[in-house]
């Protein structure tokens, strides 16, 4: 989408929210989007009971874990403080907070109340700060596009913070751990980002399994070398959620901490097998569903 078309759709959203409600919206939006249908009345499917948790069990705790800033506390609560990316700035929450003095060469800067809202900074020397300092500030004066479309990030408060780069954009994997009532359950990798994103599928022992629609680039991807303690990491971040996906790096034989994400792909999950969500959707118990 243009940015043009992306504003005119996001004011096209809230008119339907407005005049039909939420649900109706999000049913709108699956299909216009990304061509799945949802049942979101008696939801089944794993798409279908995100998106149900998403209108309908919402809590202060699942909005502090979306920010980019507030979830590094809960790390520390959990006792998994030992897995966050080192900051390397103050963090960023108005214009007069934005200093580049004292940042190394190479930084991750990105908004904590939006998503794809990043800048890699590869070299500070040869970058005008000029250029920084107006994508900070205008993420600063910016809601994150997709809070439109999931409501949870509408209450993250506006910042900026600046993380080390811990490996180089091109060899650098996401694992992508989904955790189901508080188990993890499989596991989707992303690499590639700066040519064409590719994406893989694992079970918990790294045997591929099926599940990614047609037409997907996909690449394998080697066993991380400590795959059990990121699986013992997810699920002690799990505990607290019914569906959540912590995202984890390996560098250097090293664990680090992405983020965690209530809503993939604003809960659709475009990339994965209708049968695959089904399948899914079963283990996902909602105690409000249960008669």
């Amino acid at each position: 989408m243009t940015e043009v078309f992306k504003k005119l759709y996001c004011c096209f959203y809230q008119h339907v929210c407005a005049k039909n409600g939420e649900a109706y919206a999000k049913r709108m939006d699956a299909r216009i989007r990304f061509g799945r249908k949802l049942n979101l009345d008696h939801p089944v499917s794993l798409a279908d009971k995100i998106i149900w948790l998403e209108l309908n069990k919402q809590s202060s705790l699942k909005v502090d874990c979306t920010d980019k800033y507030l979830v590094r506390d809960y790390l520390k609560i959990k006792e998994m403080g030992q897995y966050l990316i080192p900051l390397c700035a103050d963090p960023w929450f108005s214009e007069a907070d934005i200093s580049f003095d004292g940042l190394p060469n190479q930084f991750v800067m990105k908004a904590t109340h939006g998503c794809k809202m990043n800048h890699i900074c590869l070299d500070m020397a040869n970058t005008k700060r000029e250029e920084l300092f107006s994508l900070a500030k205008t993420w600063l004066c910016s809601n994150y596009v997709g809070a439109y479309f999931e409501p949870h990030y509408r209450k993250i408060k506006r910042g900026v913070i600046c993380e080390n780069l811990i490996a180089s954009p091109d060899e650098i994997v996401d694992y992508k751990i989904h955790c189901i009532n508080g188990n993890p359950e499989f596991i989707l990798t992303c690499c590639d980002r700066s040519t064409e994103l590719k994406l893989g599928l694992y079970d918990l022992n790294w045997r591929k399994i099926d599940g990614l629609t047609s037409g997907t680039l996909t690449a394998e991807v080697n066993k991380p070398e400590n795959l059990d303690e990121m699986i013992r990491a997810s699920k002690r971040l799990s505990e607290d959620f019914d569906f959540v996906r912590v995202d984890l790096y390996e560098t250097k034989g090293r664990i680090y901490f992405g983020e965690l994400t209530f809503t993939p792909a604003s809960g659709v999950l475009p990339y994965f097998t209708d049968e695959f969500l089904k399948e899914q959707g079963e283990k996902l118990v909602i105690s409000s569903l249960v008669s």
